[in-house]
């Protein structure tokens, strides 16, 4: 039974290894970027510097921008200005003046001499639209724009006016789209202008290039930097230009990824691979029941299957879940390897064959330009530790069941408070990263040719290291803190 299940998986690898190919060459094919430059920055900009916008918009014309960001003002800056707000949009408002500021973001309407001074200077438009309780006006329909951007939560509908202009998607603010179709999306990044007057130019133009490298960015966003002035600026931007060049990036007119769809056949494939890492993980509990997980997990790949046919995403993403916290679990588990070396390599091959089980559930077009996007990132974090942990102390069950001394609780607690940092500094809006830190980070970035993630280098690199070090093949005490490293080789 136990060789079967590994026929199995070694079948999913290939089929995963397969699509994770086919993605690779998708992402390579695409490697132009386009950058948009924001209107209102520049306008602010344009005040404090004593120059015009439009000769602003000339320079950067001249400095290879094409795209300028035009959005329309939002309901703080109407009730700033002293104008009169539209009877429809009054009675979308609370009446109760402490609800109000949940509004004071909302768009209310386009300044249309905004595109007559971006159109005047030879540039393009690009409209920035925004979910909505009320409807908002399009003047930029006139300008024929090949590109909007779009954020926001809630859902897109009308707002677009049956445009068919390429749909720039803001990272981390992505609305849902009714008739939004990866085949003419592009993925958007940018940094606000309050977290530019804090970051120093290195941080922006790194940001910027990862957004690039490892998201699959191709439009970026930009606002001259708070601190500096307008030459500076100027200075900032054909930096940001060469660095995309020297990293094998043109620039230019951002092009969607093109549709497509991992084999329904091979993705069931990478399915049953997965439910079969499962099986052997659950078996190392229970191994004298193994004939029963083999049934349940029979089962559950059934029901997966017939699940795909209804909520296929819903399937893509449940099990894309399972194999990352399955295989981090599974890696530790390794009894080969005579050497330290040989018990890494070892461990090393569990873990990129489940990061690739992971990439093979999630093939398809929507996932490159986050449509569709991979779910339960803290899960991914915390479940591992939590069973490995689990599976470390099984033998113990029955100490359980003793009276413990209350040093030995406050020592679970304090364990309890770490595992709560641990978990609040994964995903994308957890807590925030202390200066220190950061220095930290930079200083790890120059110094070597990647920075490692401060989680592994503080916490998974030195317990894997005393894991693979361990003597005839024993549990070890490591063993949960070591499981963050594969946890974020998958990641």
């Amino acid at each position: 039974m136990k060789r079967f299940l590994f026929v199995v998986l070694a079948a999913a690898v290939l089929a995963a290894l397969f699509i994770a190919g086919t993605r690779f060459t998708i992402e390579e094919s695409n490697q132009r970027v386009e950058l948009v430059y924001d209107l209102q920055a520049l306008k602010i900009r344009s005040e404090e510097a004593g120059k015009s916008t439009g000769a602003m918009l000339a320079d950067l014309k001249e400095a290879g921008i094409q795209s300028i960001g035009v959005e329309p003002d939002n309901l703080a800056a109407w009730f700033l200005a002293g104008k009169p707000l539209p009877g429809e949009i009054k009675e979308k408002l609370p009446q109760e003046a402490k609800f109000l500021k949940d509004y004071l973001h909302y768009p209310v309407a386009f300044d249309t001499e905004d595109f007559e001074l971006v159109t005047d200077a030879g540039l393009l438009v690009v409209p920035k639209i925004a979910t909505a309780p009320w409807p908002v006006a399009a003047p930029w329909l006139d300008y024929d724009p090949e590109l909007l951007l779009i954020s926001g939560t809630g859902e897109l509908k009308g707002e677009l006016h049956g445009s068919l202009a390429r749909l720039g998607l803001v990272e981390f603010s992505v609305p849902k789209i009714e008739g939004g179709k990866a085949a003419r999306s592009v993925r958007v990044h940018g940094i606000s202008a309050a977290e530019l007057e804090t970051l120093s130019r290195r941080r922006v133009l790194n940001r910027y290039l990862r957004a690039v490298k490892e998201r699959n960015n191709r439009v970026l966003y930009l606002r001259p930097l708070g601190y500096e002035n307008w030459t500076e600026s100027l200075a900032t931007l054909a930096e940001l230009q060469e660095s995309l060049i020297k990293a094998g990036f043109a620039l230019g007119e951002a092009e969607p990824f093109p549709a497509w769809q991992a084999p329904y056949v091979l993705t069931a494939l990478v399915w049953a691979g997965i439910w079969a890492g499962a099986i052997l993980f659950a078996t190392a509990f229970f191994c004298r029941r193994r004939k029963i997980f083999f049934a349940a997990g029979i089962f559950a790949l059934l029901i997966t299957i017939i699940l795909s046919f209804y909520r296929f995403q819903l399937a893509q993403q449940a099990m894309a879940l399972l194999a990352a916290v399955i295989f981090p679990c599974l890696t530790l588990q390794v009894s080969g390897g005579k050497t330290p070396w040989q018990r890494y390599l070892l461990i090393s091959g569990v873990s990129l064959a489940g990061a690739f089980l992971v990439v093979g559930s999630l093939g398809g077009s929507e996932y490159l330009v986050k449509l569709a996007e991979f779910r339960g990132v803290k899960v991914m974090h915390l479940a591992p530790v939590l069973l490995v942990f689990i599976w470390l102390v099984w033998p113990l069950k029955n100490w359980f069941n003793k009276n413990v001394p209350v040093k030995h609780l406050a020592i679970a607690a304090a364990i309890g408070l770490i595992g709560l940092l641990y978990l609040k500094r994964t995903g994308n809006f957890g807590l925030p990263v202390l200066q220190w830190e950061i220095n930290f980070r930079e200083f790890l970035e120059k110094t070597l040719l990647v920075r490692p993630r401060t989680k592994e280098f503080l916490l998974g690199h030195p317990a894997l290291y005393f894991f693979v070090h361990r003597r005839d093949g024993k549990k070890s005490g490591a063993a949960p803190l070591a499981v963050i490293n594969m946890c974020k080789s998958i990641d």
